[in-house]
């Protein structure tokens, strides 16, 4: 059992907070005390958060009064220090990790061999790292901004450089009885805990301790020990995967693919592995115009259809973009390294337990997507 740092931490970007979820996050800290609230964004986070506050109204003995003359102390932290930090870090791990392969290369012959092919496709532990910090900044900028994304990115980085409990700026805590209220001489989060080094919420409102068999666990809440090799591991296979995604992407639709796809495996992702290792060689050639830096989006991801003449419904197009969300950045993508067995439910070490029997801790997460929502007007950046 490990004791998490008390630390709680929130992502937010675009416009203001809004007020609702403004006092869901107040509620929290007011039950939390002695933790570290912090709300992580862009420069201008500060602001996102202030403006609401100047206009939240809270009554005291019949009279109102404005919360934003009252000091919060809320931690305004910039994720680009982050990342900054995690790419630092990646550098050192990275010649770390190399040089221990070389010195047990005689027994890790495969997996030294492994690595190095990964590094020629995808790039080193840092490129990688940059080029997931360019897949958050796509998702943030343009008309087709995908915050959801941008969000599963930096949930990850700001909770590897940290440590402690992730949460969307919607989730709720549940209504306490009274008795707990009255009783209660600690923090509520003092009663979570996690048995690994990573951990996700119960999204159903029901699964917060051991006896109870709960199939529904997502990224909304999530827990890490500061400088978690799962959770760096985490970073590495997403951005391999995205890279690895956006390179196969391109070669399907271009006119080798016909050439390349007689390349054959049973395993599916050495499949792909040894098509892009042909696509590259055609690339260095000039037999094939590839964008390896993989520097735009897959417009399935983007905008929810593959190309601007696609006949597409509006609700179809967000379906999309909820589906590769959830694949490439989301709850289904920690699926596979958290649950590698393929489990009916997580594994209990993976998840973010109380010691208080029947704590249900949160109320149920919206998970419905309305962030996923286009509006009816086209723009000229489509794809």
């Amino acid at each position: 059992m490990m004791n998490l740092p008390k630390k709680i931490h929130y992502f937010w970007t675009g416009n203001n907070i809004p007020e609702k979820n403004l006092r869901k996050i107040l509620n929290i800290k007011y039950q939390n005390p002695g933790f570290e609230v912090n709300i992580w964004g862009e420069r201008n986070i500060q602001s996102l958060v202030i403006n609401t506050l100047r206009k939240i109204k809270l009554k005291y003995h019949g009279t109102d009064f404005d919360i934003g003359e009252i000091p919060i102390n809320f931690n305004y932290r910039n994720i680009e220090t982050a990342f900054r930090s995690l790419a630092h870090q990646a550098n050192t791990l990275g010649s770390v990790q190399l040089a221990k392969l070389n010195c047990l290369s005689f027994l890790t012959e495969t997996d030294s061999r492994k690595k190095e092919e990964n590094i020629q496709r995808y790039g080193d532990y840092v490129d990688l790292i940059y080029y997931l910090q360019h897949v958050y900044h796509l998702h943030i900028m343009g008309n087709y901004h995908n915050y959801a994304a941008a969000s599963d990115i930096a949930r990850l980085v700001i909770l590897y450089m940290e440590g402690g409990i992730y949460l969307d700026s919607d989730v709720k805590l549940s209504d306490p009885d009274i008795k707990e209220m009255i009783n209660r001489e600690s923090a509520k989060f003092d009663d979570l805990y996690i048995q690994s080094d990573i951990a996700l919420g119960d999204c159903t409102g029901k699964g917060w301790y051991s006896t109870e068999k709960i199939y529904q666990f997502g990224n909304a809440i999530i827990a890490s020990m500061p400088q978690s090799k799962k959770t760096f591991d985490i970073l590495i296979q997403m951005a391999t995967a995205l890279k690895r995604h956006h390179l196969y992407s391109q070669i399907h639709q271009s006119p080798k693919f016909n050439e390349i796809s007689r390349i054959r495996s049973t395993n599916r992702t050495r499949q792909i592995d040894k098509r892009i290792d042909f696509a590259l060689k055609l690339e260095k050639s000039n037999q094939l115009n590839l964008n390896v830096k993989c520097s735009m989006l897959n417009p399935m991801w983007r905008t929810g259809s593959m190309y601007p003449s696609q006949k597409v419904s509006k609700h179809d197009r967000e379906k999309n973009r909820i589906d590769y969300t959830m694949k490439l950045t989301g709850p289904v993508f920690l699926i596979f390294p958290l649950n590698p067995k393929r489990e009916d439910t997580l594994p209990l070490k993976h998840r973010l337990m109380s010691k208080i029997n029947n704590d249900s801790v949160f109320k149920k997460v919206d998970a419905s997507g309305k962030w996923a929502i286009l509006k009816n007007k086209k723009y000229s950046d489509e794809n």
